[in-house]
């Protein structure tokens, strides 16, 4: 039965059904028992293949972060490492039995750490975790095996890609750029796979670049298959990944067929993401602001940027903030139908903003979206620095969610407003922001409504 379960979960259309029927729950619970089943039989193997196949599908992930998927992992995570033996694994269920001993088994368990190439078991519990994780922090614990994993993820692309199937190891190309994907949302993930500024691994950047440039020349010869337009979906979100770098967006320039490629894409609809790649590649280019609009004097405005997995958060925090305060706000939903690209909107409001109000959660900084909306306002806007003075205000949607990535935090430098249950009380933290109170001056009108005055000061 776990090997009809481990396969069917393998089709991502399936996942909803098996999900829908508690199997993610189930797995968690059998990931707890794993310690005191045994590796003999492969049923550990099964388990988290069937965690990991769930966890591509959106709720999937979701069921397995409020059940605390990852932080279960981690405990089984020596029972399958041999490398820290002198003290005996803990069990995951607290039970009075004696934990399995490892010397006990009839295979021994799989090292994680002593392996050139990763084995099945190792890449299967190091994409589990890179998915799982939520924080800098979970990825620290296990940056060697991610490190290992990511590496040979690259080295399987590089495989997959030769062959007409786009296989390796039985996975297809799809799947193994969505881990990349996925491992991407790290900024050390990155610069490990790409290189840090001072040794940029060109000829990787040049083969994702080449990699979509060949793959999508293919669908002007013949009809692409279905799969074949994921990878090049997924192919489009790591470059505007690696387009988010200054260090890496030279190299993506420098390679003519893809910015041709790019070019032509967003002359096309439903091309979001190439947009905004092109973008990013303008960033280094030419200014952003004509002359003639630097002169023109600024109307306030507020953007609010913030993920869709939050926008029942974002719809109260807005209805709210609109009726404290007179200025406009921009936010997508109110101005941009489903059928438009959203950076077509996006982009020329975030040169038009006066205040950006970012609105911090695990989805957002898991976004390479979010992560390109963001670095693309703070890079043009700081461009236009002379001619104009924006301010960022960052607001908590849950709890503790901006500390969880380093780059944030050294962003915001602790200048965050913290989640509070009571929107009222957060909006009222807006308004007394330093943003706020240095563009525009509290005051109150015949209707005794506090109101906001960019002119002058009334007394």
């Amino acid at each position: 039965m776990l090997c009809v379960v481990w396969n069917w979960t393998d089709n991502i259309l399936l996942a909803p059904m098996f999900l829908e029927a508690g199997y993610a729950e189930a797995a968690v619970e059998w990931i707890k028992k794993l310690p005191l089943v045994g590796l003999e039989k492969k049923f550990d193997l099964g388990v988290i293949s069937i965690v990991y196949n769930l966890s591509r599908h959106k709720g999937g992930l979701h069921t397995f972060r409020q059940n605390h998927a990852f932080e279960i992992l981690m405990e089984y995570k020596p029972f399958v490492n041999l490398e820290n033996v002198d003290e005996p694994p803990v069990s995951l269920e607290n039970v009075n039995e004696p934990p399995v001993s490892l010397e006990d088994v009839d295979e021994p368990p799989v090292n994680l750490e002593n392996v050139d190439k990763p084995s099945e078991m190792m890449q299967l519990l190091g994409m589990s975790l890179i998915v799982l994780a939520t924080s800098d922090d979970d990825q620290k614990q296990n940056q060697e095996v991610i490190r290992k994993v990511t590496e040979n993820l690259y080295g399987m692309c590089k495989e997959a890609s030769e062959y007409i199937d786009f296989r390796c190891d039985g996975y297809l190309l799809s799947d193994i750029l969505d881990q990349l994907e996925c491992s991407f949302a790290n900024m050390s993930i990155v610069q490990h796979v790409l290189g840090n500024q001072s040794n940029v691994k060109k000829e990787r950047i040049k083969f994702f670049a080449e990699l979509l440039t060949s793959t999508y020349g293919l669908s002007i010869i013949e009809e692409p298959k279905p799969y074949e337009k994921i990878i090049w979906e997924t192919l489009l979100n790591i470059l505007l990944c690696i387009s988010n770098y200054i260090e890496y967006r030279a190299e993506l320039r420098a390679y003519g067929e893809f910015r041709v490629l790019i070019e032509g894409l967003t002359k096309r609809p439903k091309q979001d993401i190439a947009k905004r790649i092109l973008s990013n590649l303008k960033l280094d280019e030419n200014p952003i602001t004509p002359p003639h609009q630097q002169k023109t004097k600024q109307q306030p405005l507020i953007y609010i940027s913030y993920n869709r997995a939050d926008e029942e958060f974002c719809r109260l925090f807005v209805e709210e903030l609109s009726r404290s305060n007179n200025i406009e706000i921009w936010v997508d939903y109110e101005n941009v139908s489903s059928s438009e690209d959203l950076w077509d909107s996006v982009a020329p409001i975030i040169q038009r903003a006066t205040i950006i109000i970012v609105l911090v959660s695990n989805a957002y900084w898991d976004s390479i979206v979010n992560f390109q909306e963001l670095t693309y306002a703070m890079t043009s806007l700081k461009k236009q620095s002379q001619s104009k003075n924006v301010s960022f205000i960052f607001i908590e949607t849950g709890q503790d969610a901006a500390g969880k990535r380093e780059w944030i935090s050294d962003l915001t430098k602790d200048k965050i407003i913290s989640y509070n249950q009571n929107i009222d009380q957060m909006v009222n933290a807006v308004l007394e922001h330093d943003a706020f109170l240095k563009k525009y001056t509290l005051v109150t009108n015949s209707a005794k409504i506090a109101v906001q005055s960019h002119i002058c000061t009334i007394i």
